[in-house]
């Protein structure tokens, strides 16, 4: 466990490693999560694990921003979905913009869940987080999903597949829902909950051009130079916290649940 914090320590965001003594662990952040976040999640993540499981051989905790596990037999390559966390606001879809009853698929939610499964295929880091506009143009929905990167692409796919074919057994109809395994995780939502890509800052106005010295102003075998310096001050932050919807929760094959 010291090894994966010190790794977070180091801005990574995702690092697996084996010990002498026959463990294996890892840590994987949320993709669009700071350096800072991540290093905190892991870090508690960290603690809580070994308080709260001092003795077992196999543990995983799960965070919004990060989750960590740990094993006494190598799972990094497998496709592991178990033991997992599903959880759905109780609220159903609003059929105006679903077009369904609320028993019925939402559409809407499997074409912005798929399309973000297939952008996020295409990236190294096997994460994708976007929102889409529904209804007349004045509501978003906002998904996302990752792998762990200790999978490939392949698996990554199957991983994916699988957890939606849980969401259409259990919560689709649902305004909001996601699915926590240890070899990837999906959300949605009807609120933003991911960390919203900076927004690159205006290009400065072109400086006036300095107008010619005249001959009484300044003799001609001297010359006066004038810098222009901008500076910019960039702020960001990020939120963390429980959503205030009203939800089910519901931990499959004994999987401890933490949010």
């Amino acid at each position: 466990m010291d090894s994966l914090s010190s790794k977070a320590s180091q801005n990574y965001s995702f690092y697996n490693n084996s010990s002498n003594f026959g463990i294996y662990g890892l840590f994987l952040c949320r993709g669009d999560v700071s350096n800072n976040t991540c290093r905190s999640c892991v870090s508690n993540a960290t603690q809580e694990i070994t308080t709260r499981c001092p003795s077992h051989k196999t543990a995983i905790i799960w965070y919004d921003e990060c989750m960590l596990r740990y094993a006494d037999v190598n799972f990094f390559g497998e496709v592991q979905i178990s033991p997992r966390v599903l959880m759905w606001n109780v609220q159903n879809v609003n059929r105006e913009w679903n077009s369904t009853s609320p028993d019925e698929p939402n559409y809407g939610a499997r074409s912005l869940m798929y399309r973000l499964m297939d952008e996020a295929l295409k990236k190294a880091v096997l994460f994708r987080a976007d929102n889409e506009t529904v209804s007349d143009e004045s509501e978003q929905r906002y998904g996302l999903v990752q792998c762990s990167r200790d999978i490939n692409t392949s698996s990554c796919s199957d991983c994916f597949t699988k957890l939606m074919d849980e969401v259409k057994n259990c919560c689709e109809s649902k305004i909001g829902w996601r699915i926590l395994a240890p070899s990837c995780n999906i959300r949605y939502e009807n609120y933003s909950f991911f960390q919203q890509p900076a927004v690159p800052p205006p290009t400065p106005p072109p400086q006036p051009a300095v107008p010619p010295l005249t001959p009484s102003a300044q003799p001609p075998d001297k010359y006066r130079s004038l810098t222009t310096l901008s500076s910019f001050l960039y702020s960001d932050y990020f939120h963390a916290g429980e959503s205030s919807d009203t939800r089910e929760e519901k931990p499959e094959e004994n999987g401890n649940k933490k949010r």
